[in-house]
């Protein structure tokens, strides 16, 4: 099976092993998480995960994205664990991963101005900001294509290198 998550996934860990010069990466991945004692809450649950990417010369893109899923569906009893303990248990610690991969299941603008028309509003314009306390963070959206939106603080990252790793 292949998920939508698994390929964001896979994109993004090569990318970021190519421009990190490395086949091995970890990043922070925001998913959904229900646990069997809160299966009666309300509400969205989520959790950052800890993926890791490796990569191989000759893993093709299409087995890199199956063992994505195939690692998602193994940790999917652990979702919930939260990230902070992962960090304190590794020895890198913080240093671990230092942005996170957000993916979107559907437009969140195409959503609301389809509930805008249910309701009767015509919704022109929407806007999303999410905050993290991560330094970078990507957000995909599926459409036609996959659409990655990078947005990472100008305290760290120049606008420069934020315009050539968007230029991929």
């Amino acid at each position: 099976g292949l998920s939508l998550d698994a390929v964001a996934r896979a994109v993004w860990g090569l990318l970021l092993a190519k421009y990190n010069g490395r086949d091995d990466v970890v990043f922070g991945a925001v998913q959904g998480v229900r646990p069997q004692e809160f299966e009666d809450l309300t509400g969205i649950a989520i959790n950052t995960a800890a993926v890791r990417v490796k990569t191989k010369e000759n893993l093709s893109f299409i087995d890199l994205v199956k063992q994505l899923h195939h690692d998602a569906v193994e940790m999917e009893p652990h979702a919930w664990f939260p990230l902070g303990e992962i960090q304190n248990l590794s020895p890198l610690k913080h240093s671990l991963l230092d942005h996170i991969l957000v993916v979107q299941h559907s437009d969140p603008n195409k959503t609301l101005a389809e509930f805008g028309q249910k309701i009767g509003l015509q919704i022109d314009r929407t806007g999303f900001y999410d905050h993290t306390h991560f330094e970078f963070n990507v957000t995909v959206t599926p459409g036609e294509q996959l659409t990655f939106t990078l947005i990472g603080s100008g305290n760290v990252y120049s606008e420069n290198y934020m315009d050539q790793l968007a230029g991929h």
